[in-house]
Parts: C-alpha cells; structure tokens; sequence
C-alpha cells in the first residue's frame, strides 16, 4: 500500500521517555524505505533487505550508534486502526527491550506507553476519516 494520492507527507521524530529509544515516523512508504536504507548493517536487527510487501504499515526496531533500541514506523493508509495496529507492535518492541514481560501487573504502564505513542504518532494522519 503506497501512501494516498494528494496528502502531504509527514515525518514524526519522537524519544520514547522512561523506556528509552527515538521513533522516527513517516507516512509514506518511499520515506521509510529510505530511512531502513540508511542504517549500516549494524543497525539492522537483520541483515535482509527490505521486504518488498504491500501492507498499509510496519515497525522497524533498529539498533542506534550509542546501541539503544530506535524504532522505524510507518502508517501509509491513513487508518486509525493501522495507527494503532503498528504502535501496538512499537509498545511491544519497548517491553522486549526493557525485559519486561506484558501481564495482567504490567498492562498499565504498557497502556500508557501505547497511548503515549499513538498520540505522538497522530500527525501521520493527515486528514479526518469518517469511517
């Protein structure tokens, strides 16, 4: 899924307090691909290329310089639900990194970190949607 004909593309750049980690965002698939590009080997948490796969949004978990977890997003449907979807998997990514296991005694702090990170993830979407 290429992003929609006639919006703007957005990039978010955001550092993902308590738990660590920078996201980088986009709306646009072409962006994205150019970021994975970017990242030497090392980075990459493998070293396949990037996947040639229609879908409307994916995470990345990359490795930084210093060697904290950073994250690539991208949302390029312009969905609610895929904004979700995909902080979903984000928040996810984070407790991997902390080692800490999503039970019944951490879904809160899981919660607000996936709150946290689709509010900072809304200007992917660039238009209202009615459905």
């Amino acid at each position: 899924m290429s992003h929609p004909v006639g919006l703007p593309l957005v990039k978010v750049k955001f550092e993902v307090p308590i738990y660590g980690g920078t996201v980088r965002a986009f709306s646009d698939k072409n962006e994205l691909i150019k970021a994975y590009n970017k990242l030497s080997a090392r980075e990459k948490q493998s070293s396949d290329s990037f996947p040639d796969v229609e879908c409307s949004g994916m995470v990345f978990p990359t490795i930084s310089k210093d060697g904290s977890l950073d994250f690539l997003v991208g949302v390029f449907d312009n969905d609610i639900t895929t904004l979700v979807h995909e902080c979903g998997h984000l928040a996810i990514f984070v407790f991997e990194q902390i080692r800490c296991e999503i039970t019944g005694d951490t879904s809160e702090p899981f919660c607000y970190l996936l709150e946290y990170l689709v509010r900072q993830c809304k200007p992917l979407l660039t238009v209202a949607t009615t459905e």
